[in-house]
C-alpha cells in the first residue's frame, strides 16, 4: 500500500486492501509475524485481520472485575483489588486446552501466556478479554492468578496487577 493508514475501521481497512488487489492478513498470518516489518510502524499496533468470530448473544457484563498480583513472589503478592471495567491494567491469558508455546505450571489445570504474541499493557476489561479471545483463550480467574498459574510468562507482569475474569 503506497500510503500509511492509521486508526481506520474494519470496512475501510478491507476497502484499502481490496483497492490494492490484496486482502487483510489472517489472524494466523499475523500471529506468525508474516507482516512484520512491512512498514508504517504497525509491528506493535493492534491491526485488523480477516478473522471473524460468530458469538452467541453476550450476557450482561459486570461493571467491575477483580485484579490480582502477577506473582506470589513479588511485593504485590496475594493482593486482590476491584477495578471498574474502564480502568487500564495488564493482560495475561489462560486456556483450558493446550496452545502451542504457552506454559502449564505444575499444580495448574491451564496453559497461560502474557506475550500473545506481544505484551499488552493498559487495556480496559473488554480489550483484555478480546486479546485473549482472539487466541482461543480467556482471562485467567483470580484463583488461577493467585495460584501462580501465569507467573513467569513474560512482559514483566509478575509485579503488576492483572485483569481477571472474576466479576466483583
Amino acid at each position: 500500500v503506497p500510503t500509511c493508514f492509521h486508526g481506520e475501521d474494519l470496512a475501510t481497512a478491507e476497502a484499502i486492501c481490496q483497492a490494492e488487489g490484496a486482502r487483510l492478513c489472517t489472524a494466523e498470518e499475523l500471529y506468525n509475524k508474516c507482516a512484520k516489518g512491512s512498514g508504517c510502524g504497525h509491528d506493535s499496533d493492534l491491526i485488523w485481520s480477516s478473522f471473524s468470530v460468530t458469538v452467541d448473544p453476550i450476557p450482561p457484563v459486570a461493571s467491575a472485575h477483580y485484579l490480582a498480583c502477577g506473582s506470589s513472589r513479588k511485593t504485590c503478592a496475594g493482593t486482590i483489588e476491584m477495578a471498574d471495567n474502564d480502568e487500564y491494567h495488564e493482560v495475561r491469558c489462560c486456556s483450558d486446552s493446550l496452545i502451542q508455546g504457552w506454559n502449564k505450571r505444575n499444580g495448574c489445570d491451564v496453559w497461560s501466556a502474557s506475550e500473545v504474541p506481544i505484551c499488552f499493557h493498559k487495556e480496559n476489561f473488554v480489550g483484555a478479554k478480546s486479546v485473549c479471545a482472539v487466541h482461543g483463550a480467556r482471562l485467567c480467574s483470580t484463583e488461577e492468578l493467585l495460584s501462580d498459574c501465569s507467573r513467569g510468562t513474560g512482559c514483566n507482569h509478575d509485579k503488576d496487577m492483572i485483569w481477571s475474569s472474576t466479576p466483583v
